[in-house]
This record gives C-alpha cells, sequence and structure tokens, in this order.
C-alpha cells in the first residue's frame, strides 16, 4: 500500500480526483499573489505600459547629469577667461612679448593699453559663462531662453576670434599659435555643441531682433540697458573691422598689426557678447529677476569691465588725447558702468518688491528649481 504522501506528491492520472490534499495546502502556503487587473492578465514587464515610468526616471537622470556636466564646462570655461584676464591686467608688458614677440618690440604703451581693455571684455566673458553655469545649476535662474542667448553670443565671439588669430597668425610667435587657436576654437564650440545637441538653437536670432526692436517702457534702467545695446556694436565695428583707423582716433596713433589684433578683438566682444549680456540684463529687470544669482554675476562682470575701461580711457580723456572715437568709447562704458552697478545693487536689496511685473519676459518662465524673485526676505 502507497505512503499517502507519495500518492499526492505524484501526477494524477486518468480518473485520480483533481482535488488538492488539505494538508499539502497548509504546509504550502497561500499561493502568490500578482497584481492582476480585474478580468485581465497581469502586465508584461516588456510592455511600454509598464516600462514607461522606469524610462522617464532614466530620461530624467541623464538630463540631470547631462545638465551637471555643462554647468561644470562652463564654470571652467569662466575660470579660463578670469585668469587670461588678471594675466593681461597685472603683467601686460609680459604677455605683449610673449605672445607677439617681435611683432611687439619694441613694447608700446598701446599694448598694455589694448590688453587691459581686452582683459575687461574678458571679464563680461566670465561672467557670462559664469551666469550660464549658475543658471543651469539651479535649474532656471536666467531663464532658458536667456541662457541660450548667452550662448549663442559667446559660440559667435569665439567664432570671430578663431577667424581673427588665423589672419594675424604671423604675428603670434610660433610657440604659442597652436594654444591661441586651439584655446579660441573650443570657446566657440562649447556652447555651440550645447545649443546642438540640446535642439534649442532655433529662433534664437528671430529673439534676438526683436528683443533689439523692443525699447522698455517699464523702468529707466531697462531702457538704459536697451540704449547701451544698441550702442556697444557702433565702437565694436569700428574696432572690428576699421582697427587702423579705430586706433588712430582712440588713441591719437596706430602701433602695428599686434595692437590691430588686440583691438579686433575687443571689438568682436563690443559687437556680440556684450549687447547681448545687456538686453538679458534688461530682461531680468523687466521681469524681476535681478536677484538670481546669475544675473547678480553678470551686472559684477559688466561693472568690473566698466571700471576697467573707465581706467584706461578717463585719463586719455583729461589730457586731451586721442581723437573723436575716445569721448564716444569713454561714455559709453561709464554708461555701461553705472547701469551695471545700479542693477547689481537691485539684486542685491533683500526687502522690497520686484523691478518689473512678475511672470513677464523670459526669466519668469523657469523651471521648479527657479528662485524666488520678489517675495520678501525676513
Amino acid at each position: 500500500m502507497e505512503d499517502p504522501a507519495q500518492m499526492n506528491r505524484r501526477p494524477p492520472e486518468q480518473g485520480d480526483s483533481a482535488v488538492p490534499d488539505p494538508a499539502l495546502q497548509t504546509t504550502a502556503g497561500p499561493p502568490p499573489v500578482t497584481d492582476t487587473p480585474a478580468g485581465g492578465r497581469p502586465p508584461d514587464a516588456a510592455s511600454p505600459s509598464a516600462a514607461a515610468p522606469q524610462l522617464r526616471r532614466r530620461s530624467a537622470t541623464a538630463s540631470n547629469m547631462s545638465a551637471s556636466s555643462w554647468a561644470a564646462c562652463y564654470g571652467a570655461m569662466a575660470t579660463v577667461r578670469a585668469v587670461a584676464a588678471l594675466s593681461f591686467l597685472l603683467v601686460p608688458v609680459q604677455v605683449a612679448k610673449r605672445v607677439y614677440g617681435a611683432a611687439a618690440e619694441p613694447v608700446d604703451a598701446q599694448h598694455s593699453q589694448m590688453l587691459h581693455l581686452n582683459a575687461g571684455a574678458m571679464l563680461v566673458g566670465a561672467a557670462a559663462a559664469a551666469a550660464v553655469a549658475l543658471s543651469g545649476r539651479s535649474g532656471g535662474g536666467l531663464g532658458a531662453r536667456n541662457t541660450d542667448l548667452l550662448k549663442l553670443a559667446m559660440a559667435g565671439q569665439g567664432l570671430a576670434v578663431t577667424l581673427c588669430v588665423i589672419y594675424y597668425c604671423r604675428t603670434i610667435t610660433r610657440s604659442l599659435l597652436p594654444l591661441e587657436l586651439a584655446t579660441a576654437a573650443l570657446l566657440a564650440a562649447l556652447p555651440a555643441a550645447d545649443l546642438v545637441t540640446g535642439g534649442r538653437r532655433r529662433g534664437l536670432l528671430d529673439e534676438l531682433s526683436s528683443r533689439l526692436c523692443a525699447a522698455s517702457r517699464t523702468s529707466p534702467l531697462a531702457l538704459a540697458l536697451y540704449g547701451l545695446a544698441w550702442l556697444f556694436p557702433l565702437v565694436g565695428l569700428l574696432l572690428a573691422y576699421f582697427p587702423h583707423f579705430a586706433m588712430f582716433h582712440l588713441f591719437g596713433y596706430a602701433y602695428g598689426s599686434s595692437t590691430f589684433l588686440l583691438a579686433r578683438v575687443a571689438g568682436v566682444a563690443d559687437k556680440s557678447l556684450i549687447p547681448v549680456a545687456l538686453l538679458v540684463l534688461k530682461d531680468a529687470t523687466e521681469s524681476g529677476a535681478l536677484r538670481t544669482r546669475a544675473a547678480k554675476v553678470l551686472s559684477a562682470g559688466l561693472m568690473l569691465a566698466g571700471v576697467v575701461h573707465m581706467r584706461v580711457l578717463l585719463p586719455l580723456l583729461a589730457k586731451g588725447r586721442g581723437g573723436w572715437v575716445l569721448p564716444i568709447a569713454a561714455s559709453t562704458w561709464v554708461a555701461a558702468f553705472l547701469a551695471a552697478t545700479v542693477a547689481l545693487l537691485a539684486g542685491l536689496e533683500t526687502r522690497g518688491s520686484t523691478t518689473g511685473p512678475a511672470g513677464g519676459g523670459m526669466a519668469g518662465r523657469g523651471g521648479a528649481g527657479d528662485e524666488v524673485v520678489g517675495e520678501k526676505k525676513d
């Protein structure tokens, strides 16, 4: 006679009862519970509906990692520009000898003056890169469209500087020419690659044109920033395309190819990056975003650049040197310094209302990570 346990373990044969032994049910435990929809089968793990939340989580993680990587790149760009600006300011004679060699012999006062002016432009570039990095890390800051405009301006400036370096390749020493060319190309390629891979490059030129054609009616500061955005390209065009003429009417004489290269590079910044930075600050003024960290950094960069330019241009103006370009350039930078100072002071306020309508402009359309603007802080 068979053991009852062995009889229950063997598969049921024809004629056997399909009812399980109650003792086996007790020892085996309850059947597994599955999340089966009413009237349907359990969801397949490989089905699109089951995989969609996981894909969204992976996409969000990859997006955050990508944003952090780009922010680190822009932070490195800001550091490189700031270090170069400091070297131009502290040791201009040594920089002129090292970079231009025989083309800067003998080193003239105009080399130091033009290197100082280029240092001011580099400070604006460093502030723009830092503002983009801060906006990327905080998830908001200046707003996506404003940061994209800064990236476009930095890419255009880098491309123009690269072309200037190629055109004046015989002016730069052979040992430093590859480094100069690689640095300029990298400063152009980084923001350009960010715009292309992010798919946000469309419509930026139309956006820039519409802002240039839209005067401000909200505040005197916004109106001043808008006017400066039109004034800077006028001086920049002279320096970039007519360096000999501009240098003669700015300093009273023109040294040579080494200072012509510096004049073209400074003119490129005056007609590309600086006007865009002013328009971005104008939008921040109108939308109440001057109190974001990115706007403060951008204002501080413009203010420091104004200090550097006034340090060079105002003494020449006081001595009666130079031509008709000098008072225009000097007054433009004095106005830029004052406007940037007012913008920075407005951003440093810890109490009070916004400077513009809440939610207006591009900066008022950031994500959930935007800094709160326009509220009282205890």
